[in-house]
């Protein structure tokens, strides 16, 4: 027995109730960041980096995998290095840096 299209589930009323428009839930995305995130590139120096992401695997999506959980940078000459056991393990330049990662100043 096909289903009647004009039937609405119980998440479609609920969200028609709460929401004021059917299947709004579907498009509306909370964001977890709080962190205030700087629109300047770093300046030369020496920082440590945390990963903004929750874990390995987030990490690894975003292409950070190597700097997780944290890392040593030193931006020098336009380069943001990232540095792990005193080895180089990434590079990217300050300002991507400093709108992906949590910065802190050594």
């Amino acid at each position: 027995m096909p289903l009647d299209p004009r039937r609405r589930s119980i998440g479609d009323a609920g969200c028609l109730a709460t929401c004021g428009s059917r299947r709004s839930w579907q498009s509306r995305k909370v964001s977890r960041d709080t962190t205030v995130k700087s629109d300047k590139p770093l300046a030369e120096g020496r920082y440590r980096a945390k990963c903004k992401e929750a874990n390995g695997l987030q990490a690894l999506l975003a292409g950070h995998s190597q700097v997780f959980p944290e890392a040593e940078v030193v931006v020098k000459d336009g380069w943001a290095n990232f540095y792990r056991d005193g080895k180089k393990v990434w590079s990217c330049n300050p300002h991507y840096a400093a709108l992906q990662f949590l910065i802190e100043s050594k």
